[in-house]
């Protein structure tokens, strides 16, 4: 995704629409609508070609090279959440969000 479009998400709040997640390499491609099941299906029975244990270890190298950093990142990131979502500050913002439907 990049640091500046990852900012844009975080930061700013930014919600990408399908073509922009495209661009950013969240997403391989875009199926239309228009024969959607047929295009999955079509694409399902390509990968089913394949051995199972290939396909295992090919993921397994693709993502597991990373996988002891990105639980450690997402292990400090639930802490940092969790210190934000208890400061005065944040509860601040969360009770006017909900005092805007009402809620009390």
């Amino acid at each position: 995704m990049g640091q500046a479009k990852a900012n844009e998400m975080l930061l700013l709040g930014k919600v990408f629409n399908a073509d922009e997640m495209e661009r950013c390499g969240l997403l391989s491609r875009i199926l239309p609508k228009e024969n959607f099941r047929e295009q999955v299906l079509a694409i399902a029975e390509e990968t089913a070609k394949f051995s199972l244990e290939a396909m295992k270890v090919t993921k397994e190298l693709v993502r597991g090279y990373d996988r002891e950093f990105l639980e450690q990142v997402n292990a400090n990131e639930m802490e940092r959440l969790g210190e934000r979502m208890a400061s005065p500050d944040s509860l601040e913002s969360i009770m006017k969000f909900v005092g805007m439907f009402g809620f009390q």
